[in-house]
């Protein structure tokens, strides 16, 4: 049997009055005032304009006739400008949704290769939450027993700036070491508006630091740097997908320090790097995703010791309470950005 709840029809619904545009509303209200007035001398053919059809005699014209018609001309213009206006305003892009994309980085990570080396080998970055603001960000693979052993520490600041404060090792057979700077700097902003490029430059003291056995870090070099970030544009990482292209350039000075192969007074680091950021990274459940799509850089005096990385997905981040054998091949300081500055031999 048919059930009766689905024969029955709503009058009400049949009845209803459909919706009407603004500028069908408003015609409709000025031209009801119109024929309440019952002008006496009203063209009968509704023509107002001149020439054929048009005013018949200009003497005969009453400048009240026309401005119920002007006042439709005027709203219905102007409702076009605006929406006009509205729909080619451009859009804002939130720049945390990229980096480190806040929806997917504490339970993935980035992987990829470095096509800077050949042949080319895995590179990765992975994030781990500090606090509502900071974050670590690991270039080592998540797998590894040493996958905490270079980071760079990032901020989202509330004035809704991202700023870069700290890099630190302690890979391989180097003496642990870390360059924190006194006045974080200045990545990105919160928010790009897609059409005007963003450019942001300023100083801070940097501090280079070792360990000594006991745990404690000690100061050895101090210096300045002179940092420039910019916002490029909109260009194509491949034919196929737009990027927001980001690029950060750091000049160090050292002014104090004798650290063979680190720092020294006197000594300056030239360091430049560029990001894609795109939504076509894939994701664990196949969906595309938010995130960094390329990354390129190194230090400018030592071309050769740069990375040039792809990244082509998020992948799941395996369980980090405990040491994990997994994979052993750690990726080394030149395969993933930006910590291989603490790594860059210094001219001897």
């Amino acid at each position: 049997m048919q059930d009766d709840t689905h024969s029955n029809i709503d009058l009400r619904e049949v009845n209803k009055p459909k919706k009407q545009s603004f500028v069908t509303r408003v015609y409709k209200s000025v031209n009801k005032k119109l024929h309440a007035s019952r002008y006496s001398n009203r063209d009968q053919g509704g023509k107002f304009t001149a020439g054929s059809g048009g005013l018949l005699n200009f003497k005969k014209f009453k400048p009240k006739r026309a401005i119920p018609v002007i006042v439709i001309v005027a709203l219905v213009g102007g409702y076009l400008v605006f929406r006009g206006f509205a729909l080619t305003q451009p859009r804002s892009y939130n720049l945390r949704a990229y980096y480190p994309n806040t929806d997917l980085y504490t339970k993935q990570y980035l992987e990829g290769n470095n096509f800077a080396l050949s042949p080319q080998r895995r590179s990765v970055l992975w994030f781990e939450k500090q606090d509502q603001y900071t974050y670590k960000m690991y270039n080592a693979a998540p797998q590894n027993d040493d996958r905490r052993c270079n980071y760079d520490v990032l901020s989202w600041w509330p004035d809704n700036t991202l700023r870069y404060s700290q890099t630190s090792s302690s890979c391989g057979g180097y003496t642990p070491n870390k360059i924190v700077y006194e006045a974080p700097i200045i990545f990105l902003p919160a928010n790009w508006d897609g059409v005007r490029p963003w450019q942001l430059s300023g100083t801070s003291a940097a501090t280079y630091y070792e360990q000594t056995i006991s745990g404690a870090f000690v100061k050895k070099c101090t210096g300045t740097t002179r940092y420039e970030a910019k916002i490029l544009g909109l260009e194509n990482v491949t034919p196929k997908e737009p990027a927001i292209r980001w690029q950060t350039t750091q000049t160090t000075t050292w002014t104090t320090g004798a650290v063979p192969g680190k720092c020294f007074a006197g000594y300056v680091t030239r360091w430049q790097e560029d990001y894609w950021m795109t939504n076509t990274l894939k994701s664990e459940d196949g969906s595309l995703k938010y995130g960094i799509r390329r990354t390129k850089g190194g230090n400018l005096d030592f071309p050769n010791s740069g990375w040039d990385v792809w990244y082509d997905g998020w992948s799941k981040l395996p369980s980090l309470t405990q040491k994990t054998p997994g994979d052993q091949s750690s990726n080394s300081a030149t395969d993933s950005p930006p910590n291989i500055r603490n790594m860059t031999p210094v001219p001897q």
